[in-house]
């Protein structure tokens, strides 16, 4: 399986995985579909060959460049509640994600997952081919008991490091943002990521990635260290758009 992490932060998610059967799928597609093109094309990929695009909610930052894979009758997957939300896509292009199970798209065997956040209805993703089982959790106020389980599975995890509470605290935010941001249904935090990976580290995990990094509430070079300090190998992802991202292959 190969991952690319187009781009992610609260501005916009989106990573482009390929199965080894060569075909290619979105997870989100959360920056204009214009810029999504230039991004795939960055990678040699053309928008129509995307097989399709699962959509883990309907906040913007994942979101905003469904409509142009909508309009190439690209299948998009979503849970009913997010669909309920998105009601200018055409219904034609929404395939609804089944109540429970696995089922096969573009050689990958994908499940969707229940996350504790405030949209309609909103999912992670487990995309699994022969070699691999890439985890995405992007969007998580905090780590239930079952997430923790469905984490702990991954080959790939893809996890949430949204914000340094003290940034968060001393940020020129509205009051109601930043407990929104902290609550249960809100962000997870770097303290909160931390203490899962370094308390629960597995032999299934190849490789870590932390995504959703908050570009004012958050600092890169710091939360790096910090895992570098614990001697865990992880990747952070950039809010900075295309300063830099990750292959893994």
């Amino acid at each position: 399986m190969r991952v690319k992490i187009l781009v992610s932060s609260s501005s916009g998610n989106c990573a482009l995985v390929e199965s080894h059967s060569g075909e290619k799928v979105l997870i989100d597609a959360g920056v204009s579909f214009k810029k999504l093109e230039k991004l795939l094309e960055n990678e040699g990929v053309r928008a129509d060959e995307i097989s399709a695009v699962f959509v883990t909610h309907e906040h913007s930052d994942h979101v905003a460049g469904l409509s142009g894979f909508a309009e190439r009758g690209t299948p998009l997957y979503m849970t009913r509640g997010t669909a309920s939300a998105l009601v200018k896509l055409p219904k034609s292009s929404i395939k609804f994600l089944p109540n429970a199970g696995a089922f096969e798209v573009a050689g990958l065997s994908v499940e969707s997952f229940p996350v504790p956040h405030d949209a309609a209805e909103p999912v992670g993703y487990k995309l699994k081919d022969a070699v691999d089982l890439l985890v995405w959790a992007l969007d998580v106020g905090h780590i239930t008991p079952t997430l923790k389980t469905t984490l702990l599975q991954a080959t790939i995890l893809v996890l949430e490091s949204n914000y340094c509470p003290a940034m968060l605290e001393k940020a020129n935010r509205p009051f109601h943002l930043k407990q929104r941001i902290r609550g249960r249904h809100g962000h997870l935090s770097n303290d909160d990521a931390y203490e899962f990976l370094t308390t629960n580290r597995t032999e299934n995990w190849k490789k870590i990635f932390l995504a959703h990094v908050s570009r004012e509430c958050n600092d890169v070079t710091r939360l790096q260290e910090r895992y570098n300090k614990a001697a865990m190998e992880v990747e952070v992802i950039s809010p900075v758009a295309n300063e830099k991202t990750f292959v893994y292959a």
